[in-house]
């Protein structure tokens, strides 16, 4: 019974504080507040915005309800992976057009030999045959 009325004596001492421990430093009240999921295509476009009206992170906080460091961290990260997407296709484009090369290149040939390949093939099978059949 102690331990219940002293965890009601501290509810109350932090709840008649609104949100205010007892140290004096204030501590935000998370209970009614909700989090917001942004998409991706959400998160596209208010960068997209920032980035085109030259937005600062307060601005984008009072103008799309973002907070600051949630903005900074989309920023960075979009950032971040434009710079690797870049490279890694450029280098994956170039690695694909030569093996396209090669292999258009393997199937011209082959185009070329395979009839007179199949009909040295059908010679030699259609001459055994001849010869040992008769």
């Amino acid at each position: 019974m102690a331990r219940q009325a002293g965890k009601e004596n501290h509810q109350n001492s932090t709840n008649a504080n609104d949100g205010h421990s007892q140290s004096g430093r204030s501590k935000p009240d998370r209970r009614n507040a909700t989090r917001r999921r942004y998409t991706e295509a959400e998160r596209h476009r208010i960068l997209e915005t920032a980035s085109r009206e030259g937005l600062t992170g307060t601005q984008v906080r009072d103008r799309f309800g973002v907070s600051t460091l949630s903005f900074y961290l989309w920023r960075k990260r979009a950032s971040a992976s434009a710079r690797q997407t870049k490279g890694r296709f450029s280098r994956q484009n170039l690695l694909g057009d030569i093996s396209r090369q090669i292999r258009d290149a393997v199937r011209a040939e082959l185009e070329t030999m395979l009839p007179e390949i199949i009909a040295q093939e059908l010679g030699a099978t259609m001459g055994t045959r001849s010869k040992g059949g008769r």
